[in-house]
């Protein structure tokens, strides 16, 4: 994987985010994949994943994901769980994640990301 700084991250977050930024596609999503269900076991991890440059390296997900693709969909869904919580939302908004979302419901040829997304 490539050598990105993740160390102000949660430990059990850095493989993930570090994974965003291979130059496999399935390996991206795989990472994206892995945050999400590491999220979604327990809610309490919400904050934690935004921590240090965690929500650098999800809004660089969600920026960078091929239109249409699984990954975005994953993206999307990893930001949109990730912003469920009192200490994250307004994280999310001030990284410009509500403009982001509304780009991509505009621009996804993916029905599903789409309702995602709004």
């Amino acid at each position: 994987l490539p050598d990105v700084d993740v160390s102000t991250c949660d430990p059990m977050f850095q493989e993930c985010f570090r994974g965003f930024y291979a130059s496999s596609p399935e390996v991206v999503e795989g990472s994206a994949e892995t945050a999400l269900s590491t999220i979604q076991a327990a809610k309490a991890r919400r904050p934690l994943a935004c921590k240090g440059s965690g929500l650098l390296h999800m809004m660089k997900l969600l920026r960078e994901a091929p239109n249409g693709s699984s990954t975005q969909l994953t993206a999307v869904r990893l930001c949109a769980e990730a912003g469920l919580h009192d200490e994250t939302e307004d994280l999310f908004f001030r990284a410009g994640g509500v403009e982001e979302a509304m780009r991509i419901a505009k621009s996804t040829s993916n029905d599903t990301t789409r309702q995602h997304a709004t």
